[in-house]
């Protein structure tokens, strides 16, 4: 596809404004389309050789599921690849086919990948806090200085309130 583009530029630049007399693309979208067709059949044999080994070794399903995602994935990414060859070889004028391009080529531009989050020993997340200690109370004088705001005395008694009231009879 850069190449395209390149071939374009050059068309562009060799010929005058306002015509629109272009060139065949070498090779041709549908040529590429082919040779990707080729190739496709050899991914999707690899595709089926990894499920069975997953299969025969009694991996995990976590394992198979991933697998399945990466051939969604691929698929899905294939097909958009086709009708972006689509969408060139038909393109109207040398400007739509050069603007197609440019929208194939920004799609076949790989992502922002995340970052490695790097390993610290120091930030485990079973790890023991590394803060104050604080020392036990061992008398009722420093349990009261440090919660002396809160009520030390706790009732236990019963409330005087009636349990089951009896209605009135008036």
């Amino acid at each position: 596809m850069q190449q395209w583009q390149t071939q374009l530029t050059v068309d562009t630049n060799t010929r005058k404004r306002g015509t629109d007399n272009r060139a065949p693309l070498q090779p041709s979208p549908s040529q590429v389309k082919a040779q990707l067709i080729e190739l496709d059949a050899q991914v999707m044999t690899e595709f089926d050789e990894i499920e069975a080994e997953i299969r025969d070794n009694n991996l995990p399903d976590d394992i198979l599921e991933r697998h399945f995602q990466a051939l969604a994935r691929y698929s899905q990414e294939k097909e958009t690849l086709y009708d972006n060859l689509d969408a060139i070889e038909n393109a109207p004028s040398t400007q739509k086919q050069r603007i197609r391009i440019t929208r194939a080529l920004q799609h076949q531009q790989p992502g922002a990948q995340s970052q490695h989050v790097p390993f610290n020993p120091e930030n485990l997340p079973f790890s023991f806090p590394t803060g104050n200690i604080r020392t036990p109370l061992l008398t009722k004088a420093a349990f009261q200085k440090r919660f002396g705001f809160m009520n030390s005395e706790v009732s236990t008694r019963r409330s005087n309130r009636k349990r089951n009231p009896k209605p009135n009879d008036t």
